[in-house]
């Protein structure tokens, strides 16, 4: 690793860290507001708030198709020093944005119309489902088109920046659900209420500062291009198949609970990938930082600097990813009674089956972030498609076939994972960058997953001599498991580069802490 890649290196840590921190406040808002619900209404109002969210993963997998090349291609253009280049990205894909947005509020329009026929709904919920939707859809043709001109910030990498955005919008949806939840009714809806609020306001405030920012992020018809906007949608309609992993792992089991289940099995489920939706939400803001990067490092000197990135990066998901394991993997049931309640033990056994398959997905991690930064996301994509048509077919199986209910569409999901990554997605992510199986099992895979061994060692040693049946024994449990886990990873998992980058990253996050501290004397 150069000089310029280790100090881009440092300020990625310092980056990462920041989003994560704020992700992590996002999480313990959401478990709180997700417990409170739990309590005071009934298993039909809450699994209302997962069914109508399903709906918007058809709008976000055609939002996607539009805007998911935007930000690589003004990045490579701004690399370059391009800034007609940037405004020809921004010219060409804004009118299809637009009409995009028109298309969005006719369709979200008409689902409003008939969600009584689109989904199963007792009639005193229809009215909540109509409002719930109806915002979504207003935020979504905002978001999409925004998009072009609310890139700034992480085009220029500033993410510090970016997390004081995040972080205060956050405050803004706290401060409105609480208002809501305490002052007028306790009620599912107004989680999309204050949600939709925040948003809104995080993208007035991305345009005003792209703007300041960088001035070429601006519409020009005379520099529109068709095969600019081609190339745009082409990249995106790729990225879009993420969206479709979205569908098939959150939409159709919750449909098909629906009709082949019960409204405690939705919930159950929804509940179970409450943790790890948010841990892939950590993920996704602690690499984000990275991604903007890697496309200027192989604008600048190609391929072959991204191949080490590739062994590196997936260690590093696996040792932030893998930390949260172990409780779920032990204290599963207890947590989901402590948390829930006694009917939704199902939990679970979801929890198991998706975090079991953690060391698999999150090794090869960097498959998709080394082809993002290569503009060519076709094969990871085509991966991609391949593990969603085996996990289609295991959670139609698991739950019409057999009728497992929740627990069977957790397994189904996870052990399609584990299997189409050990034959597929490991193997295609290797070939891409020219790697070697022992180079990968030794600097990725063994350890990146040896803190989480050791840690569910620690949580199931302490199950047999403690009792579970509260959240301080659970905390107890849990925090020596996380000891545990930062022991092996800092003891014994680090290279020599690993410590140079923690130290950096710390001294980073010091330093910023010292410039937003008020001076004295």
């Amino acid at each position: 690793m150069n000089e310029e890649q280790s100090k881009s290196a440092g300020r990625y840590g310092v980056n990462a860290a920041s989003s994560v921190m704020t992700r992590l406040l996002q999480l313990t808002v959401l478990v709180w507001v997700n417990q409170y619900l739990l309590k005071r209404i009934d298993a039909q109002e809450y699994s209302l708030f997962p069914v109508v969210m399903s709906l918007m993963i058809f709008a976000d997998m055609f939002k996607n198709m539009f805007i998911g090349g935007i930000g690589r291609y003004i990045v490579e253009a701004d690399s370059r020093g391009d800034d007609e280049g940037v405004t020809r990205v921004v010219s060409s894909i804004f009118p299809a944005l637009l009409l995009l947005a028109v298309g969005f509020l006719a369709v979200g329009g008409l689902a409003i119309w008939k969600i009584d026929s689109l989904l199963e709904l007792k009639s005193e919920y229809v009215g909540d489902a109509r409002m719930m939707l109806g915002l979504l859809v207003v935020m979504v043709c905002v978001d999409v088109i925004a998009a072009p001109f609310s890139v700034g910030l992480y085009v220029k990498q500033m993410f510090v920046r970016i997390s004081i955005i995040d972080l205060s919008c956050e405050l803004v949806r706290i401060a409105v659900l609480l208002v809501l939840l305490f002052a007028v009714s306790t009620k599912v809806m107004w989680l999309v209420v204050a949600s939709s609020t925040a948003i809104i306001l995080n993208v007035i405030i991305r345009v005003v500062l792209t703007r300041r920012l960088m001035p070429a992020v601006r519409f020009r018809p005379a520099l529109a291009s068709m095969p600019v906007t081609k190339k745009l949608i082409g990249f995106g309609s790729w990225t879009s198949v993420g969206h479709i992993t979205n569908f098939v792992s959150y939409t159709v089991p919750v449909f098909l609970l629906s009709h082949f289940g019960t409204a405690i099995d939705i919930a159950a489920l929804h509940i179970g990938r409450l943790p790890d939706q948010n841990v892939r939400r950590i993920a996704l803001a602690a690499m984000i930082p990275a991604q903007p990067a890697m496309t200027r490092m192989f604008a600048k000197e190609g391929k072959g600097s991204l191949t080490g990135l590739y062994y590196r990066g997936g260690r590093y998901h696996l040792w932030l990813i893998m930390a949260v394991v172990a409780p779920f993997l032990i204290f599963g049931k207890e947590i989901a009674t402590l948390y829930a309640g006694p009917q939704y033990a199902a939990t679970a056994t979801v929890w198991m089956a998706l975090f079991g398959c953690y060391p698999f997905i999150w090794a090869s991690a960097m498959f998709y972030r080394v082809a993002h930064a290569e503009g060519k996301v076709a094969k990871y994509y085509l991966c991609e498609i391949t593990t969603q048509v085996v996990t289609l077919a295991a959670l139609f199986y698991a739950i019409v076939v057999r009728g497992a209910g929740a627990p069977g569409a957790g397994l189904a999901i996870g052990l399609s994972a584990i299997t189409t990554h050990l034959l597929l997605i490991w193997p295609m992510g290797l070939k891409s960058i020219g790697g070697t199986w022992l180079r990968f099992f030794r600097e990725t895979v063994l350890p990146g997953s040896a803190p989480m061994l050791f840690a569910v060692l620690v949580c199931w040693i302490y199950s047999l001599f403690a009792p579970l049946d509260s959240w301080a024994s659970i905390g107890i449990g849990t925090a020596c498991s996380l000891l545990v886990y930062g022991a092996v990873m800092l003891g014994l998992c680090l290279d020599p580069l690993d410590k140079t980058l923690l130290s950096k990253t710390l001294r980073g996050l010091r330093q910023r802490i010292h410039r937003l501290a008020p001076s004295h004397g």
